[in-house]
């Protein structure tokens, strides 16, 4: 059994399998993640393959307590074990690769939970008195273009960061090998002036949203291993107690640079 250490945003993580091709895939993909030493590892993911099909015709899978399917085409079935921080993951070997991309994202973000940090997707831009601006929604809203319009800041990320609360109250924010730009770069400290959910209008408007409001926007835009009642609870005791007192808006714009106007 193959294994490789990645550490990301602060967590290190072990992924093994039996199948050569997925690790080297891990490697050449993550390769500025990677890491040798596997001592500090946190949890572990094993891969492994199987014939799906026949647990569809029994209509049951083998870890049916949180098994998932993934696109129209991709059954898998997994489990994890928060006690021993080990997740196994199950799938046919035709689609071995995107599925397990897919299922690390969203086992990473429960792992990110876990250490009181924030998977999110999400535009960053940073101005150079390093104050963040995040800007979330779903896929097509405008994220890219508001990175787009933003000249004068540095751009962070325009997909999967990961959010931190720091003890002295500012915030940490990580790079992931998520992104299409899997280039690792220094975490970097920033103070939070406001997080926008976006939303397309025929014109510029700014709503300042009541804090249960903005936790519940947050809670909308994570990534995550499963909603089921407990981890829920989880997602949500982290994000009220980290985020829900940031300044929280929703930010109805035209795609157009006067945006701008409203927030600075």
């Amino acid at each position: 059994m193959e294994t490789v250490y990645l550490k990301i945003a602060g967590i290190t993580i072990g992924i093994q399998s039996e199948v050569l091709g997925v690790i080297k895939r891990f490697v050449e993909m993550y390769r500025h993640y990677l890491r040798t030493d596997g001592d500090a590892c946190y949890a572990t993911l094993t891969i492994s393959v199987d014939d799906m099909k026949k647990y569809i015709r029994k209509e049951k899978l083998p870890f049916d307590e949180n098994s998932s399917t993934i696109y129209s085409r991709y059954i898998y079935s997994s489990a994890y074990d928060p006690i021993s921080k080990r997740a196994h993951l199950l799938t046919d070997l035709d689609n071995i690769y995107p599925v397990s991309e897919e299922y690390l994202m969203k086992w990473f973000s429960h792992l990110c939970i876990e250490n009181g940090k924030l998977l999110f997707h999400s535009s960053v831009v940073i101005n150079q008195n390093d104050e963040a601006r995040i800007f979330y929604g779903p896929s097509g809203i405008g994220k890219s273009t508001i990175v787009q319009l933003s000249e004068n800041h540095h751009v962070f990320t325009d997909d999967l960061s990961v959010l931190e609360r720091r003890p002295d109250s500012d915030f940490c924010i990580y790079k992931t090998p998520f992104e299409r730009n899997k280039n690792a770069v220094k975490a970097r400290k920033i103070a939070i002036k406001g997080m926008y959910r976006l939303h397309q209008s025929t014109s510029d408007s700014l709503q300042k949203l009541p804090a249960p409001m903005h936790t519940a926007n947050l809670l909308a835009n994570v990534w995550n291993l499963d909603f089921n009642n407990k981890g829920y609870e989880l997602y949500h005791r982290v994000i009220e107690r980290d985020f829900g007192n940031t300044p929280g808006y929703n930010l109805f714009f035209m795609k157009h640079s006067n945006f701008w106007n409203l927030i600075s």
